[in-house]
């Protein structure tokens, strides 16, 4: 739970009371308080933010928080999630139904919020290797919805009693769906050879590039020794193959030994019994934004005493990787190596510039936000409540990343997994608009103006603040959803000018509650002191009742400030906020903007005025 730093014993200064404009005030119900979904609505400029992203910070969304049971999943043992935006509203779930290997199963939603039952996309079967019965299973599902339309699901198979005595019955398997997974088309096998962990990537040139954990080269020579399987030293990598035509054909087209694709990444460990071990697994590759930079995420898997350790290396292509590795060649140059301690990487962009990289850490599913070429990362979130492992990211909107990993869990000595999923909003520096409001309680005037941020990660009481400017004034509307509405529910928006590490006597902050009271301070060099200035005006409109029990909805604030008050004369503004919550009969909570501290504003978030 994320907690405000406390200013010594200062108490809370009593402020103004502030009044509204002359016009008539908002009639409640007339009024929807707009949630963060229907906001940052503008089309995204790319890369408009990579200058300022250690600003950026990523809030998850306390009210779309969800875990998916087995009385929807149909499985008690679901793993491997992997969530893809078909449309606006239609979003698809890939999932297994054991740690390791046996069915992919998928599932449906219009809102991410409830799902349709799962079914089988890829189904374990009986086989016969060399003369004995066996199983042939699926698992480590990726899909990307292609530029033609259709959906594209790459599983690995493998089997089940043989998978380290032939490599015949392992690789990997295709099914294309061409009406947004209603149907899908027959498996195609793509590759064969052991394998772990497909990824799909699509350039604009439409090459379709699948990128997987590569054993397959190191392990057939030690099948055809015939060396017990508690002998054979694995290695890993990652290699990738492509094709021209939608999935039609392959390059290369590995049907049989080497069994080797093309190698982009290998990190040398160690070498054992005369094999020389590789690691770099479990990939995740994007396209970089406005670039021909392919960043890649891997897992680099050592053995550090008798203990495996994990770490997050990334490695980067401009050429495409036009020269292949060899079987025992370290590579790409271009590679930081190492660089977090982790597995099970997954890599994304946002629009604006700002890279997503997540991964497990101690069994948490941990994201960081990056600069927009994937080379410097910031501190990570933990968005999901549980510990489990094999997370994914899915950018649905220009400021929303859904992050989704399995809830490893157990009740007495059975199996009761769940996946948990999580809706993260993006929270950057704002380009403040030009506007003139009328302070009226209205949020109507508000409509063009969409760009906010937004604190809601900690309960279910959440607040959206969007700034606008005219030449005397900077006005904000402050729109807070919150079903308890009592004494102590409050939002400080927190303001400065200066961007050093102290507050100063450019330092405001302006509290609102939901009776109305709008209070104003300024930071006087000991604490924040009330500020009367007629020229400060605001409105608030609420819905509901301030502490009768009964279900709210929440209350509005629009509040004008002269930039002379602010000192905001041009340049930047910096914007902090706290929301307060005091939900009946509950602890109450302190949620803040990121991690920002309430007495820093050098860590503040920027509004640009100029």
């Amino acid at each position: 739970m994320k907690k405000r730093l406390a200013c010594g014993a200062a108490a809370l200064v009593a402020a103004a009371l502030l009044t509204s404009c002359a016009k008539e005030p908002a009639d409640p119900a007339s009024l929807a308080i707009t949630s963060i979904q229907k906001l940052n609505a503008a089309e995204p400029v790319v890369n408009d933010h990579a200058e300022d992203w250690q600003y950026s910070q990523l809030e998850p969304n306390f009210r779309e928080y969800v875990e998916l049971q087995e009385s929807v999943l149909k499985t008690n043992v679901a793993n491997y999630p992997r969530i893809k935006k078909v449309t606006d509203d239609r979003y698809l779930l890939f999932y297994q139904d054991a740690q390791t290997a046996k069915n992919i199963y998928y599932t449906s939603s219009t809102d991410l919020q409830e799902w349709e039952f799962g079914k089988k996309l890829f189904s374990s079967r009986n086989i016969t290797v060399n003369g004995e019965n066996d199983t042939l299973c699926f698992s480590t599902c990726d899909a990307l919805v292609l530029q033609n339309g259709d959906i594209m699901a790459i599983a690995s198979f493998r089997s089940g009693r043989n998978f380290r005595r032939t490599n015949e019955y392992n690789g990997l398997m295709m099914r294309i769906s061409s009406d947004g997974g209603e149907t899908w088309g027959e498996e195609q096998i793509i590759y064969k050879g052991s394998n772990w962990e497909p990824q799909i990537l699509q350039l604009p040139s439409r090459e379709i590039q699948v990128y997987f954990t590569h054993g397959g080269p190191k392990i057939q020579p030690q099948m055809e020794a015939g060396i017990p399987t508690s002998e054979m030293v694995p290695s890993s990598g990652t290699a990738i193959i492509r094709s021209y035509d939608n999935g039609q054909t392959w390059d290369p087209y590995v049907m049989e030994p080497p069994y080797a694709a093309w190698r982009v990444s290998q990190q040398y460990t160690h070498t054992k019994n005369g094999i020389k071990v590789f690691t770099d697994q479990m990939p995740c590759a994007i396209l970089l934004n406005n670039t021909n930079t392919i960043a890649l995420a891997t897992e680099s898997k050592f053995l550090e005493g008798n203990e495996e350790v994990y770490y997050i290396t990334m490695a980067y292509s401009d050429d495409n990787w036009a020269q292949e590795l060899g079987i025992d060649e370290e590579g790409p140059a271009d590679k930081q190596e190492n660089m977090y301690l982790g597995a099970a990487p997954y890599l994304k962009q946002f629009p604006s510039g700002e890279t997503i990289l997540s991964n497990n850490r101690q069994s948490k599913f941990q994201i960081r936000l990056g600069d927009s070429l994937a080379r410097e990362f910031g501190d990570p979130i933990n968005p999901l409540a549980g510990t489990g492992y094999w997370g994914s990211l899915e950018v649905i909107r220009s400021h929303t990343v859904v992050g989704t990993m399995a809830y490893a869990r157990k009740l007495g000595d059975k199996n009761q997994n769940r996946i948990m999923i999580s809706q993260n909003y993006l929270n950057h520096r704002i380009d403040v608009p030009e506007a003139e409001i009328a302070i009226d309680g209205s949020n109507t005037e508000w409509a063009a103006y969409t760009d906010a941020l937004f604190v809601g990660s900690d309960s279910q009481a959440q607040v959206s603040v969007r700034p606008v400017q005219d030449e005397e004034n900077v006005s904000f509307l402050l729109e807070v959803l919150d079903s308890d509405l009592n004494q102590g529910d409050a939002v400080e928006l927190y303001l400065s000018a200066g961007e050093g590490e102290t507050l100063d006597e450019t330092s405001f902050r302006l509290t609102v509650e939901p009776d109305g009271t709008v209070e104003t301070a300024r930071f006087d060099g000991t604490d924040f002191a009330a500020v009367e200035d007629a020229a400060v005006k605001s409105a608030v409109t609420l819905q509901g009742t301030v502490g009768d029990g009964g279900e709210d909805t929440g209350y509005l604030a629009e509040v004008s400030i002269p930039r002379s008050l602010l000192g905001a004369d041009g340049g930047t503004l910096r914007c902090h906020i706290v929301l307060h919550n005091q939900d009946t009969g509950a602890v109450p909570v302190e949620d803040k903007l990121g991690e920002s501290r309430w007495n820093v504003p050098g860590e503040w978030m920027p509004l640009a005025l100029g």
